[in-house]
């Protein structure tokens, strides 16, 4: 759960002098900000109203919006009994006063420059949204919206901001728009400033012509954000129950980069190219039973899809063969497929062979290691024989005789600046270590174990890894993984870390007297968090992620 914003100095209310009179009103957006993620998290009230609010805010947002981010201070019952549910797993945040307590206090602080407290926002209702517009020229257009609960205490709020010295209240002048009051004005640097209450919702921003955008929508005299088919096209691969969302139409902010001849020359480089192609991306935070999820998705145009990129999204995805290799005790892993067709790319884009690249550099070695790559790698790391974990990189190999001598080939390169390499069996498999002393914590290792190029922080965890291979423990077998993972092993990309045994682990490496520290401010709040994983699938529309926060 979020904490109160501001946690560092604020320059203002450490007696720093700023230069920009219009502070004061940025103080206020920003502790409307606080509002929305203090209370859209879940840390004031107690949800008594459990049906939640009807969506409000997005009908006085244009299509013609680039960016917006939206809370729901009352959001859907099964958010709310979720939130309750979980707050509770918590000790630092049980208490429903206290947190309280903490949101005011964060907003006493931050709005003290404008003159203004807590009870000055508390008629903020049910949604807080902030829209922006990307400019060819100058600064982003933002408007911050708050729905209103008490109109007359709004307008108080909003007419106390223009009497501020700081925001030049001779500048203030009050025009009408589709039948609606526009206060507009500058603040004492000449920057603009508006405001209205606009069908229920206050709102505040550095552009007039965008305070009049919410009035046309709210109006329905120009097409709204919420009809429009590409977001609504995008938020359908979200949760339909969430806490708060955000949405960016990157078609429009592709096109300004596009015009940056550096944007143009980096996009054309490995892992860039697909840039293009987004045409928008959306981010929902909900609440589950068992956990708090982030999820992600992201639309494609598809024409703007290279031949290559079309090959490798149209490719199922398949449980990564690499798992079964990590040991079970790891303290997590990061999996992926399909990674040789942006390694190929890397590779010529190096001019691998070309003169002057190759050779002694190790660029031609490299190029021919990738040739026998399946796609699949995996990174995992465990306990090791020291306080540092031990890890290790699996690469899947199509062929092992050639990736062995691939790999030799690079070790090779090492070997003749005076770094030998000794070798070592263990069981079928043959260990290579670096002779004569290691770097930091660890001595490098490899070996190809059973389709597989394993790269190692020690010869010990190479062992471990080849007895998962023959049928040991291995992380797939985990209990732990399996729930984190809720049959997502076959997902494009994958990334699971065990928290408690991080927390154990990390807690083992304390001197006494800081544990006993730990025990009384960390570890209550980490108990009962379980695992964090990530899980990703792609294909020619589009990729939709979820990172997950595993809560007991």
């Amino acid at each position: 759960m979020p904490g109160p914003s501001g946690s560092g100095p604020d320059p203002v209310s450490a007696g720093v002098p700023t230069k920009r009179g219009s502070r004061r009103l940025r103080v206020f957006v920003a502790g409307g900000l606080a509002v929305a993620l203090l209370l859209g998290g879940g840390a004031a009230a107690a949800f008594l109203r459990m049906r939640g609010a009807p969506e409000q805010i997005l009908g006085e947002i244009p299509a013609s919006t680039d960016a917006v981010v939206v809370a729901y201070l009352d959001p859907a019952a099964s958010q709310k009994l979720n939130l309750l549910r979980l707050q509770g797993r918590f000790p630092s945040f049980a208490s429903s006063q206290h947190l309280r307590d903490q949101v005011n206090a964060g907003l006493d602080a931050a709005l003290r420059e404008s003159g203004l407290d807590h009870r000055d926002v508390a008629w903020v209702g049910s949604e807080i949204a902030v829209a922006v517009d990307i400019r060819p020229q100058g600064d982003p257009g933002v408007a911050v919206l708050l729905s209103v609960d008490d109109a007359g205490a709004a307008d108080a709020t909003l007419e106390k901001l223009r009497a501020e010295p700081a925001s030049n209240p001779s500048s203030w002048t009050r025009e009408t728009h589709g039948g609606v009051d526009v206060w507009s004005g500058t603040d004492a640097s000449g920057s603009e400033v508006a405001m209205a209450m606009v069908e229920g919702a206050a709102v505040l921003s550095n552009s007039t012509s965008m305070v009049e955008g919410a009035i046309d929508a709210g109006q329905g005299t120009v097409a709204r954000l919420q009809d429009d088919a590409r977001f609504r096209a995008t938020m359908s691969d979200l949760p339909q129950a969430k806490l708060g969302f955000a949405y960016m139409n990157t078609a429009t902010l592709g096109d300004l980069l596009g015009r940056s001849p550096a944007f143009g020359a980096a996009a054309a480089g490995p892992g860039l190219g697909a840039l293009s192609a987004v045409t928008s991306v959306a981010v929902s935070v909900s609440a589950q039973r068992d956990g708090l999820a982030i999820d992600t998705t992201q639309r494609y145009d598809r024409s703007k899809l290279t031949p290559e990129m079309l090959r490798v999204l149209a490719q199922p995805p398949h449980v990564n063969p690499l798992l079964t290799k990590v040991p079970a005790e790891a303290y997590g892993v990061i999996a992926q497929q399909h990674v040789d067709a942006a390694l190929r790319s890397f590779v010529d884009t190096l001019g691998v062979g070309s003169h002057g690249l190759g050779g002694p550099f190790g660029a031609d070695e490299i190029g021919n290691l990738v040739q026998v790559l399946t796609g699949d790698i995996a990174i995992e790391a465990e306990p090791g024989g020291s306080v540092a974990p031990d890890a290790a990189i699996l690469l899947g190999s199509s062929n092992d005789d050639r990736m062995q001598s691939e790999l030799g080939r690079l070790a090779a390169i090492s070997a003749s600046s005076g770094a030998p390499w000794r070798t070592e069996k263990y069981g079928d498999v043959t260990i290579h270590v670096l002779d004569g002393g290691g770097f930091l914590l660890f001595v490098p290792a490899y070996a190809v174990v059973n389709h597989a190029a394993v790269i190692a922080t020690s010869d010990a965890e190479i062992k471990r890894i080849v007895d998962a291979s023959n049928g040991g423990p291995n992380i797939t077998s985990s209990p732990v993984f399996r729930s984190a993972a809720a049959g997502s092993e076959a997902s494009d990309a994958l990334a699971f870390v065990d928290v408690q045994a991080v927390v154990a682990a990390v807690r083992a490496a304390l001197p006494p007297e800081q544990q006993a520290w730990f025990d009384r401010h960390v570890a209550p709040d980490l108990r009962n968090v379980v695992s964090f994983s990530f899980r990703s699938d792609d294909d020619v529309t589009g990729s939709r992620s979820r990172v997950f926060v595993r809560i007991r």
